[in-house]
C-alpha cells in the first residue's frame, strides 16, 4: 500500500518535507501536470509491511473506540488503509 501525491518541481520546501522528513520516493514526473505548465513530482510513500496483524489491529482500535463512545483513541484516528480514497491512491503491493 502506498499515498502518492504530487509536489511542483520548483516548490524546494514541500520537496524537502516530503522527501527528509516523511520519507517519500520520486516515484516519476508529470510533465505539464499545472495549469501552468510545471511539471510534478509524482512522489509515494509505502506503509510498512512488515506487520502481518496490523489489519486486526486497526479494526480492534476502531471496535474499541465504539464501546466506549467513540473517544478513547487520544484525537488518533484509526483508519484501515483499503479506507483511504479521496485525494489519495491506496494499492496493493504485493
Amino acid at each position: 500500500y502506498y499515498v502518492s501525491l504530487h509536489v511542483r518541481r520548483s516548490n524546494r520546501a514541500a520537496f524537502r518535507l516530503y522527501t527528509e522528513t516523511l520519507k517519500y520516493e520520486i516515484h516519476g514526473v508529470e510533465a505539464g501536470y499545472y495549469a501552468d505548465g510545471e511539471d510534478a513530482y509524482d512522489m509515494r510513500c509505502y506503509f510498512p509491511e512488515n506487520d502481518p496483524d496490523r489489519k486486526a489491529k486497526e479494526l480492534k482500535k476502531i471496535a474499541d473506540a465504539g464501546k466506549t463512545g467513540g473517544d478513547d483513541t487520544d484525537g488518533v484516528v484509526a483508519v484501515g488503509v483499503e479506507d483511504i480514497s479521496v485525494g489519495v491512491e491506496a494499492v496493493k503491493v504485493s
